[in-house]
């Protein structure tokens, strides 16, 4: 019997250090964390500055092409010989300029199809930026989904441990005899299933959430005082006199 329940109380120690340890997997990766991340508010305003820059990237470019448009008219009007046509199509380039970002003049100096593949590849890396900080928001936003994952990946991590700690049970109560009829003739057997099973229920009810931390360390404290107590109790002695242990003397026939 104490054999039993020292058992019992390595197998409860080891309960707990996994559970202490599941939980403090998450802290642990948030120390090796050096760089705090940006706070919520931050990426919000991180992300409106890009979409203000997408949009004013976006109109730049179609300035650029009806620059481009205007341009090309007033060369064909150039080459007709028609001033009054040209000098229309050039005040138009001059009115669209600050419109594309760009200098009173510069339209005539700049290769304007380079400028506009530059700033589409600018549109296309900042709308990818603004997708990560999309998907880092939604991904904070959906703290119950972590919390979910996190309680189904330990119950899934106690449910592998219970099975091997059974099978082994089985395992050795099938191999060594006086373990077996220790266990199975008595109320050992019973009572470490018991034990058992009321941890495993106690340590997933508080990861679940159903208990609070006070109560779990209330009930598991109790636990542990009681397996304590037990496996420290030692049958008494029998009476060598043939007295009962009760103290009563048999009376004889008379």
């Amino acid at each position: 019997m104490p054999r039993t329940f020292a058992f019992h109380i390595c197998l409860t120690l080891s309960l707990l250090w996994l559970t202490n340890a599941a939980h403090g997997q998450p802290d642990k990766a948030k120390k090796t964390d050096q760089s705090p991340p940006p706070s919520f508010t931050t990426l919000v305003q991180e992300r409106d500055a890009l979409q203000k820059d997408i949009e004013t990237l976006t109109s730049q470019v179609s300035n650029l092409d009806w620059i481009r448009v205007f341009k090309q008219q007033s060369e064909d009007a150039k080459k007709r010989g028609d001033k009054i046509r040209q000098k229309e199509l050039e005040a138009k380039i001059r009115e669209y300029e600050p419109y594309a970002g760009l200098e009173p003049g510069q339209a005539d100096t700049v290769n304007l199809s380079d400028l506009s593949t530059t700033k589409h590849n600018e549109i296309t890396a900042k709308t990818k930026h603004r997708q990560e900080i999309d998907a880092e928001m939604s991904n904070r936003m959906d703290i119950e989904g972590k919390e979910q994952d996190f309680k189904k990946s330990v119950s899934l991590y106690f449910a592998i441990i219970v099975a091997m700690v059974i099978a082994g049970f089985f395992v050795i109560a099938g191999y060594d005899e006086k373990v077996r009829q220790e266990i199975f003739a008595g109320q050992a057997g019973i009572q470490f299933i018991t034990l058992f099973s009321l941890v495993i229920a106690i340590i997933l009810f508080g990861i679940t959430g159903v208990l609070e931390g006070k109560e779990l360390a209330a009930l598991l404290g109790g636990l542990a005082g009681y397996i304590l107590g037990r496996s420290g109790v030692t049958p008494a002695p029998a009476p060598q006199d043939g007295t009962p242990q009760d103290g009563t003397h048999q009376q004889g026939a008379r």
